[in-house]
């Protein structure tokens, strides 16, 4: 199967983004679907109502595999100034698996997952 050459550069940039958040100092890394899902719900369980819904949306879209959607409610996220540290990391981490997601799915011919990954790219 052939990988999409920009994967390694979106990794790079989210790692680099992200890399000074958290407790440990370590790089986040990729999670399970379910602990991407039940990381954000709870990261965001007491942020403001918009912040929560938005995060809400996310988890739900990475629970019903609809990668696409999550991916851009979690950039959405992610460009909020006021996130805690616990916050950004579950963010980077769950941003990291979904983006596995999205690759695995354009590489397959997903055009939902082929526009989203375009998008993301002509933001950066």
């Amino acid at each position: 199967m052939r990988r999409p050459h920009f994967l390694p550069a979106v990794l790079s940039v989210t790692l680099l983004a992200f890399g000074g958040c958290g407790k440990s100092g370590e790089a986040p890394q990729p999670v399970s679907l379910s602990e991407a899902s039940a990381g954000v719900k709870s990261a965001f369980s007491t942020a403001p109502a918009g912040l929560k819904e938005s995060a809400e949306e996310a988890a739900q879209g990475i629970a019903d595999g609809n990668y696409a959607s999550a991916f851009v409610q979690l950039d959405n996220l992610a460009s909020h100034p006021e996130l805690t540290p616990e916050q950004r990391r579950s963010l980077a981490e769950s941003q990291i698996t979904v983006m596995q997601k999205l690759s695995e799915a354009a590489a397959q011919g997903d055009e939902s997952a082929a526009k989203a990954l375009e998008i993301h790219r002509a933001r950066k």
